[in-house]
């Protein structure tokens, strides 16, 4: 009867091991599977032993000669400790990075190039040295062209901020001279309007209105030049000055042995300037050379 009841517990577990076997798998697998739980699942899984069975231990259990069977339990424990232990082994060798077999690789090609760069000849050297000094020197005259536009742009934008300054002076400074050059011929009547009173009646007593007008077209001129001076316009009279052809306009020349050579002798009409800008240049009458 023992051994009957022995051997049908051995097929009913020879029947389990499939089933066993993937429950080990899964236990081992999963990350939060512990020992109690696939203990505990082992155990469950385990069959119960039957009445027949249970007989069958406490009749062998009297012979002292016979030891007591192995638990379920125990056999599950054992085989999942032994397929861990021959399924762990693979994984870790494949978890190593891949930098092992990459090592040699790189150490290989490394060495290659040293060799390669070892194995250099002088004349290559030579040719290299040559090929960087032309490189160098090619560098270093576009440099130095570089260099030249630079200073050339400087110096143009320099010159252009100079003209420009000089272009607002004279445009503030010049700005009434096209006014200033209609306003001559005005001065220039006032002016003929006063010769032409007579000196003896300009302070007469007998012809006060006529020297009333003369006083005031006198004083009209007086105020036009004055005003003209506050801008920049003055009147010149050249009489006995050195002939300048920038100031002057020779109209004629006359004789006169007492004075020197080129000097004006006569002012036929003033002439203006407005700032050092010839407005109108004086009418005048040089002194001419004596006949030999």
């Amino acid at each position: 009867l023992g051994c009957a009841a022995n051997l049908s517990a051995a097929r009913a577990s020879i029947a389990m091991l499939p089933l066993l076997l993937r429950s080990a798998r899964f236990m081992r697998n999963a990350p939060a599977a512990s020992f109690l739980a696939r203990k505990s699942l082992a155990h469950s899984l385990s069959p119960r032993p039957s009445s027949l069975h249970t007989l069958a231990i406490a009749n062998s259990s009297k012979q002292s000669c016979q030891r007591p069977p192995i638990s379920m339990a125990m056999k599950m424990q054992q085989l999942c400790t032994s397929s861990k232990s021959s399924d762990g082994a693979p994984s870790e060798a494949s978890s190593k990075p891949n930098t092992e077999a990459e090592q040699p690789a790189a150490a290989e090609s490394e060495a290659g190039e040293t060799a390669g760069e070892s194995t250099a000849t002088p004349a290559d050297l030579e040719k290299q040295l040559a090929v960087m000094e032309e490189e160098m020197r090619m560098l270093k005259e576009d440099n130095q062209e570089k260099h030249d536009q630079l200073l050339r742009a400087l110096a143009d934008a320099e010159n252009a901020r100079r003209r420009a300054v000089v272009d607002v002076e004279n445009a503030n400074k010049f700005a009434v001279s096209k006014f200033a050059k209609d306003l001559l011929d005005v001065a220039d009547n006032l002016g003929r309007a006063a010769e032409s009173v007579p000196e003896a009646m300009r302070s007469s007593e007998e012809h006060k209105e006529l020297s009333a007008l003369y006083t005031g077209v006198e004083l009209t001129e007086h105020v036009l030049l004055k005003t003209f001076e506050k801008y920049g316009l003055k009147k010149i009279t050249p009489l006995g000055e050195k002939f300048d052809p920038n100031f002057h306009n020779a109209m004629f020349e006359v004789p006169d042995p007492e004075k020197e050579v080129g000097t004006v002798a006569i002012v036929v009409s003033a002439g203006f300037i407005h700032h050092d800008r010839c407005l109108r240049p004086a009418g005048v009458g040089v002194v001419s050379k004596p006949p030999e």
